[in-house]
């Protein structure tokens, strides 16, 4: 590697790790910032202060919950030795009382590592697939700077950590295409099943090696390289190390597998049941062209072509991934843009690839334009998020007021809900109060004996309804706002986009329509003799 394409792969490392910090703790205290990242920290801190390694539930395999789990235990090592904490316990207890969501810090910080690690292993799948710097770093940078890879790296869910190692694997399928090695094959294979355990549907990755195993079985300049035999046994036994990295690293998959297979069913019927529209469109019409950017949504759909077109080794590799899991995302109809990060690096790569030798033809001025059109709009859509992720959430501002405002150990009711924010009742971490989750209804609330109410809505999204009418009616009557937290900006132009079964408080795009993320909250006073008068 020369000097300069080093010094601008390290800067593209740096430029990527400062996109993904910041703003990470976002929403923190609150548990349910980002849906189901409750279900991978929460069963991490369990593990750590239970030790048992059973995840319980099983609709993501176990590798994420571990890494998870391993980074917890490391942070909770280091503050002994550094003399913060006398055992694991006062880890444990700092993470949910002295410094809550900690845990969730921590593990978000895992998600910035596999992101950023992402960016290098695309650089180098780049440069091995079709032999060329120039390629790996156009797709690094573009892996670096894109919205939708920069938006989920800030979470402790599982697509970053997935894509990382789909990106591996793949690119020891590459060198497999090239140097048919036992090394390379079982790399691969190994890799594939990291990637199946960090979530199922990323076992579509072996088919990459499935293409590799077809091009020197049946292409002539395979069997210069190798003879069939000894290629088969080798794909066999990638297969076989695939399988058991998987129950290496989500054992209890396995272990309790009619659970397993019960809970994807229940999976199943969420994802093909929910909208109205194909999530194909969807991602054609919004996640792609908003989470990567016009420029570099395009080069990248040519660059599918050119390789349909030129059917390369490593192109075969790429694409034999690509569509079916492209396939497979695109056929649900309730959609989640996070879906498709694992497809980012692949994108990026045949985009890079496009832009250097079908458009550029290796001219540096030109390769510099191509980079710099296909990565500016994510890089831009990156800060736009990031500024505003690092502001509180509308959840965490509630709940701050209520601490400083309100009485101790009054009765709070809250209208349950995703966009509720969590009250402190635990007596170690005063102020404590008592929290009641009601219905969002005026009969619950007229039952209800508590003084204070808090209520949220967000209109675009299922999760957060409208106050229903009538109560809305009885609280304008009987009570008295004592604060409002509306994450709107009035007059803002833009047109806000959510996906509305991704209960997640940003838009997707119109990030300049919102102030910051969370639901529009409001506390009120209830006047109890005027509502008994009323009712």
């Amino acid at each position: 590697m020369s000097r300069a394409v080093w010094k601008l792969l390290v800067l593209c490392i740096l430029l990527a790790g400062a996109l993904r910090i910041w703003g990470l703790d976002y929403g923190v205290p609150h548990p349910t910032v980002r849906p189901d990242e409750e279900r991978i920290v929460g069963r991490a801190y369990n593990i750590l202060a239970t030790g048992d390694f059973n995840p319980v539930s099983y609709a993501y395999p176990g590798l994420m919950i571990y890494l998870n789990t391993l980074a917890l235990s490391a942070y909770a090592l280091a503050g002994r030795l550094l003399g913060y904490y006398d055992n694991a316990f006062d880890f444990l207890f700092a993470a949910v009382v002295t410094h809550p969501g900690l845990h969730y810090v921590i593990c978000r910080a895992v998600s910035v590592a596999l992101g950023v690690g992402t960016v290098g292993i695309t650089y180098l799948l780049g440069r091995e697939g079709y032999q060329s710097r120039l390629v790996g770093l156009i797709a690094a940078f573009c892996v670096a700077t894109n919205y939708l890879h920069v938006r989920d790296s800030h979470f402790a869910t599982v697509d970053v950590g997935m894509a990382f190692f789909i990106t591996s694997a793949l690119l020891y399928a590459v060198k497999a295409a090239r140097h048919p090695s036992l090394q390379n094959f079982l790399l691969a294979g190994l890799f594939a099943g990291a990637a199946t355990a960090a979530k199922y549907n990323a076992g579509l990755v072996i088919l990459g090696l499935g293409a590799v195993t077809a091009l020197h079985f049946f292409g002539e300049r395979g069997e210069s390289f190798i003879t069939k035999r000894t290629l088969l046994a080798r794909s066999v036994l990638a297969v076989c190390v695939m399988v058991l990295a998987f129950a290496m690293f989500s054992p209890y998959t396995i272990i309790h597998y009619p659970a397993a297979l019960k809970e994807l069913r229940g999976v199943r019927e969420f994802l093909y049941g929910g909208g109205e529209e194909l999530a194909l469109w969807v991602h054609l019409k919004v996640t792609f062209p908003d989470g990567f950017g016009w420029p570099f949504y395009l080069a990248g759909v040519a660059g599918i072509v050119r390789a349909v077109w030129l059917r390369r080794p490593t192109d075969l590799v790429l694409l034999a991934f690509f569509v079916p899991f492209f396939a497979l995302v695109s056929s649900v109809s309730t959609v989640f843009p996070r879906y498709l990060v694992p497809l980012v690096p692949v994108f990026a790569v045949l985009a890079a690839e496009l832009g250097v030798s079908g458009l550029a033809r290796g001219r540096i001025p030109v390769v510099t334009a191509v980079a710099i059109a296909m990565a500016g709009p994510g890089l831009w859509r990156s800060i736009q998020f990031d500024r505003l992720a690092a502001r509180q959430d509308t959840r965490v501002l509630a709940s701050e007021w209520v601490s400083q405002n309100l009485p101790r150990r009054s009765e709070i009711l809250v209208c349950r809900g995703y966009g509720a924010p969590v009250v402190n009742k635990d007596r170690r971490r005063p102020p404590a109060f008592d929290p009641r989750e009601i219905p969002c209804t005026v009969t619950a609330v007229r039952r209800a004996e508590g003084r204070y109410l808090i209520t949220h809505e967000y209109p675009h999204l299922w999760s957060s309804q409208p106050i229903p009418p009538n109560l809305d009616h009885f609280l304008q009557e009987s009570g008295q706002t004592l604060v409002r937290f509306d994450p709107f900006i009035a007059g803002a132009k833009a047109s806000p986009f959510y996906y509305e079964q991704d209960a997640f408080y940003l838009p997707f795009t119109g990030l300049s329509a919102v102030e910051r993320g969370g639901p529009k909250i409001t506390i009120w006073e209830i006047d109890r003799e005027e509502s008994d008068e009323i009712h």
